[in-house]
């Protein structure tokens, strides 16, 4: 049950994600020419969406335990944006000297804390990546 609730995450979550590099591109001046008609703006379109998502699948297939190597990059970005910079950025908004010692030591803490979880989980997903 939990491996069809985990297919099931991830297949509803995709889209989700791989919009964010869609738009991205989409952003870039090639996509972006006004003397463009409409059929072939959306052909362009259709055409770098298709494309990602098959470098994308490539990718996934070609790397043995890509997994594991997705582990590094969001080991690293999610202790990143969620434990150390909503700190620094609150330091930053407020200031020290506005701020009670409580709300600095518990910020203090989760900076810490995202660092040293970082690095653990950075270790060990080049450990499996290494090991497999």
């Amino acid at each position: 049950m939990i491996y069809i609730l985990f297919s099931f995450n991830a297949i509803t979550s995709y889209p989700v994600q791989i919009l964010c590099a869609f738009e991205i591109v989409e952003d870039l001046k090639f996509f972006k020419n006004e003397r463009d008609s409409n059929l072939v703006r959306n052909i362009k379109i259709f055409t770098e969406r298709i494309l990602i998502i098959v470098a994308v699948t490539i990718i996934a297939i070609l790397i043995p335990r890509f997994v594991d190597f997705l582990n590094i990059s969001g080991s690293i970005g999610s202790s990143v944006l969620g434990f150390i910079l909503p700190p620094i950025y609150y330091f930053r908004c407020f200031g020290l000297n506005n701020l009670k010692a409580v709300d600095i030591g518990f910020n203090i803490f989760l900076i810490i804390f995202g660092i040293f979880g970082g690095i653990y989980s950075t270790y060990t997903s080049i450990d499996n990546l290494i090991n497999a």
